[in-house]
């Protein structure tokens, strides 16, 4: 999806909850490309979180804003939001299980 077709939709959907989610096991550019765009996304007025399944390594814990951050365990936890950004992840088979669904 060009830039431009997700900033348009992006801007029709102003009051859209929007999780972004990376590879399995992410590593820094994964996490960090993740709360950058969350960061530029709030910045704009827009509501979004990363959403991963387990803590951050220790090494990239200043990443992790408390309120921008969440952690999941269910298999249905995407039901509370409206977007789902994949960031870093050239296929679905990168993809952790659970956001695999």
């Amino acid at each position: 999806m060009a830039a431009e077709d997700i900033i348009a939709f992006l801007n029709a959907h102003a009051e859209a909850r929007v999780a972004l989610v990376s590879h399995a096991r992410p590593d820094g550019d994964a996490l960090g490309s993740s709360v950058g765009l969350a960061c530029a996304l709030r910045g704009l007025g827009r509501r979004a979180w990363v959403v991963n399944p387990l803590p951050f390594p220790g090494y990239l814990g200043f990443l992790a804003a408390p309120d921008m951050v969440v952690r999941h365990g269910e298999a249905d936890w995407w039901r509370g939001y409206d977007v789902l950004g994949v960031l870093d992840c050239g296929e679905a088979g990168r993809l952790d299980e659970t956001n695999r669904q």
